[in-house]
């Protein structure tokens, strides 16, 4: 069968969901705290904080992509920043996660986006090389995350 990318469903919530612990246990990360339901409420419907695109090859679920709104004031422009993107170990080099930043690419430019932007682990030489051969990257970019407890210190001011 032939490579199918197709808009997540909430009944896919399982299966993305453990595609997600297993995109956090190859990166040797804490497993995450996106579970079921949380994916459903915060995924769907009209206030979907996320968008997610979900690759089948040869009728398996093979990976997904999981994007959402961003903007660069310097350009003017809208965008989509790629949260997630993960190729089942047995789904690799067979065109699945290029087809899904293809995919995610179109989803931007059918809301007037025109770029995306994504991270990559410093460690993660596999996906580097990948994304090297897509994209740009910004080696003097630095990346900046508040856990939860930085979070509530910031806000609290």
């Amino acid at each position: 069968m032939p490579l199918v990318i197709r808009a997540a469903r909430p009944e896919d919530a399982g299966t993305i969901v453990g595609f997600c612990r297993a995109l956090s246990a190859h990166e040797g990360l804490e497993l995450p705290g996106l579970d079921e339901e949380r994916f459903r409420n915060d995924g769907f419907g009209p206030d979907a904080a996320f968008a997610t695109l979900l690759a089948e090859l040869d009728g398996r679920a093979a990976g997904y992509v999981l994007h959402c709104p961003i903007y660069d004031t310097g350009d003017g422009m809208r965008g989509r920043y790629i949260a997630d993107l993960f190729v089942a170990e047995w789904a690799r080099r067979r065109g699945v996660g290029r087809a899904l930043l293809q995919a995610a690419a179109r989803s931007a430019a059918a809301g007037d986006g025109r770029y995306l932007v994504w991270t990559a682990m410093r460690g993660n030489r596999a996906a580097r090389a990948f994304y090297d051969s897509l994209a740009e990257g910004l080696e003097d970019l630095v990346v900046y995350w508040t856990d939860a407890a930085a979070f509530a210190r910031l806000k609290a001011g």
